[in-house]
C-alpha cells in the first residue's frame, strides 16, 4: 500500500473538555521535559 488513508476522528473514552485533554497533554510533557533536564543537568 502507497501513501495515507485517512478515516473520520473518533473520540476516546477519556472524555472531558478539549481544555481538559490538552491540559493532560501538557502536563505529560511537562513531565517529560523534567525528567530529561534533571538527567542532562544535575544539581
Amino acid at each position: 500500500m502507497i501513501g495515507w488513508k485517512f478515516g473520520e476522528y473518533q473520540a476516546g473514552p477519556e472524555g472531558g473538555t478539549p481544555f481538559e485533554r490538552l491540559l493532560k497533554v501538557f502536563q505529560e510533557l511537562l513531565m517529560y521535559t523534567s525528567e530529561t533536564l534533571t538527567r542532562h543537568c544535575p544539581g
